[in-house]
C-alpha cells in the first residue's frame, strides 16, 4: 500500500503500480484527520477474517 501525494499519478506510474499489485490510496496529503495506520489495521483485520 502506498500514498500518492507529491504529484498526480500518470499512466506510467499507474501501470507500474498495477503490475506489482500495489494499492495506491487517493487521500489528501495534508489532512489533519489522516491516520493511515488505522486504515492499514482495518484492511489487515478484514483480510484475516476473510481467510
Amino acid at each position: 500500500m502506498t500514498k500518492l501525494q507529491s504529484m498526480p499519478p500518470n499512466q506510467l506510474h499507474t501501470q507500474w503500480l498495477r503490475s506489482y499489485m500495489v494499492s495506491a490510496l487517493n487521500w489528501p496529503a495534508l489532512s489533519p484527520d489522516f491516520h493511515p495506520i488505522e486504515n492499514v489495521w482495518g484492511i489487515l483485520t478484514s483480510s484475516v477474517y476473510q481467510n
